[in-house]
C-alpha cells in the first residue's frame, strides 16, 4: 500500500489535463443524471487559508463563515437531482489586490454568469 508521501508525489508530479478531467467528470455526471429534472444551484464558498504560497488569498468576506477572514473564495455550480448534489463547475474569485499578470478582475456575479454561459 502506497504511503502518503508517494501519493503526494503522484498528485504533484502527474501530468494533469484539467479540461479533459472536467469533461470526463461532466460526462460521467450526465450519464448518471440522464434526462432527469435537476435544480441548478450557484453558490459562493470560501475557505480560510493561512498559507502564503496560494494565489488569490485575501482578507475578504467568507459567506459560509459569515465574517471577514483571510481566505480563498470560489463561485460554484451544482446540480441537485433526487436529493444528490453533483459538482459541475467552479471559478476562483480573484480580489483586485491579488491579480496576477494577465488576470482580469471579475465580480462574483460575473463569474456566475460565465459558468451559466
Amino acid at each position: 500500500m502506497p504511503n502518503s508521501q508517494s501519493l503526494h508525489h503522484f498528485l504533484q508530479n502527474a501530468i494533469w489535463d484539467s479540461k479533459a478531467l472536467t469533461a470526463t467528470r461532466l460526462n460521467f455526471i450526465h450519464d448518471l443524471i440522464g434526462e432527469q429534472e435537476m435544480i441548478l444551484c450557484i453558490d459562493e464558498t470560501g475557505d480560510v487559508k493561512k498559507s502564503k504560497a496560494t494565489d488569490y488569498l485575501s482578507k475578504q468576506y467568507i459567506g459560509n463563515l459569515g465574517k471577514t477572514a483571510r481566505g480563498l473564495v470560489s463561485v460554484n455550480a451544482y446540480a441537485v437531482v433526487g436529493g444528490i448534489t453533483y459538482p459541475l463547475l467552479f471559478k476562483i474569485f480573484k480580489p483586485r489586490g491579488c491579480l496576477l499578470p494577465g488576470d482580469t478582475y471579475k465580480t462574483q456575479p460575473q463569474l456566475a454568469l460565465e459558468i451559466l454561459q
